[in-house]
């Protein structure tokens, strides 16, 4: 759990003397709360459906057909590896407030090919 400097004064302020990130990990802890990685949105159904239609309508392709597929495997660099955390009950994972949409391209990271 990472808190920052803010969030803990304000924490020390509303309990009118100093706390610290460990006492709050385990009040949460002892509450049942985790710090479990953020999910990705699942697959829509229309996804889904264009998967498995692209996936059968190559499945009969030849060797030389798929020599003019050109396949690329990508790297990806960031200048920080954190993950993003929520504090969630075990068994909720993909409940709906504890599902968060990213956007995997912005700023602060490079994709290499």
């Amino acid at each position: 759990m990472t808190l920052t400097t803010r969030q803990l004064s304000q924490l020390s302020a509303v309990a009118g003397r100093p706390v610290s990130r460990h006492t709050v990990s385990r009040r949460l802890h002892e509450g049942g709360l985790f710090a479990r990685p953020v999910v990705c949105v699942p697959l829509c159904p229309e996804h889904l459906g264009a998967r498995l239609y692209c996936s059968r309508e190559h499945r009969s392709w030849i060797p030389e057909q798929w020599g003019h597929v050109f396949f690329t495997d990508e790297s990806r660099f960031r200048n920080h590896s954190r993950r993003s955390m929520i504090w969630r009950e075990p068994g909720t994972r993909y409940r709906e407030p504890n599902i968060v949409e990213r956007d995997h391209y912005r700023g602060g990271r490079l994709l290499v090919w």
